[in-house]
């Protein structure tokens, strides 16, 4: 089965989505339809963010193959803000690993409203960022009250304090045993979303 990226029902926003951009917290009535247009199912995991190396697209498709056979068979991974090549690359990946049922690509978000809503509509999100300049991605996901999952470089650890789960972003096991945990354990979830928005209190993050 060939799994595409999803262009034709998600055209590009004119010069993209920011990943800085402000975002918000949306109620369940505002994203459903997006969810509808994704073709997501609920729960899901959302990896975003520049389409860079840095984002580590690759090793987290790899660590998801890794992950609890049986709770990845009740969830989704999506991915989001594909280039062609990036796009071919992991398809490709997604197909070997025969990941083709619970992982979605996409090119690009269709609206920069949709980032809110896919946010806020999903359990987690999983930023294992190899580098990062500043955690925009971080403060987002505390925003829109998704549980986090994340790396453990200095630059991040030291704003994530406790309110993220941090993992080594070379270490597709650890990525994995990190999601699986994530996707088993609802409460440890709900606590790290209560963590980060009190972690949230502390910036101030437009």
């Amino acid at each position: 089965m060939t799994l595409a990226i999803d262009s034709r029902s998600l055209p590009e926003a004119p010069g993209g989505v920011r990943v800085s951009a402000p975002v918000n917290h949306v109620p369940p009535a505002g994203w459903r339809e997006v969810l509808r247009r994704y073709d997501l199912s609920l729960p899901f995991v959302l990896h975003y963010g520049p389409d860079t190396p840095a984002r580590n697209s690759r090793l987290l498709i790899e660590a998801w193959a890794m992950t609890d056979k049986r709770v990845r068979q009740r969830i989704q991974l999506a991915v989001v803000g594909l280039n062609k090549s990036s796009g071919d690359e992991l398809v490709n990946v997604v197909n070997r690993l025969g990941l083709a049922q619970s992982v979605r690509l996409y090119s690009a978000l269709g609206a920069p409203s949709d980032l809110s809503a896919l946010l806020s509509a999903a359990d987690i999100a999983a930023l294992p960022l190899t580098r990062c300049d500043f955690p925009h991605q971080i403060f987002q996901a505390w925003t829109t009250r998704a549980a986090v999952l994340t790396s453990d470089l200095p630059a991040i650890a030291e704003i994530a304090g406790d309110a993220a789960l941090m993992i080594d972003p070379g270490d597709a096991g650890a990525i994995a045993r990190g999601l699986t945990r994530l996707m088993k354990d609802g409460t440890y979830r709900r606590d790290l979303v209560d963590r980060g928005r009190r972690r949230l209190a502390q910036f101030q993050y437009q």
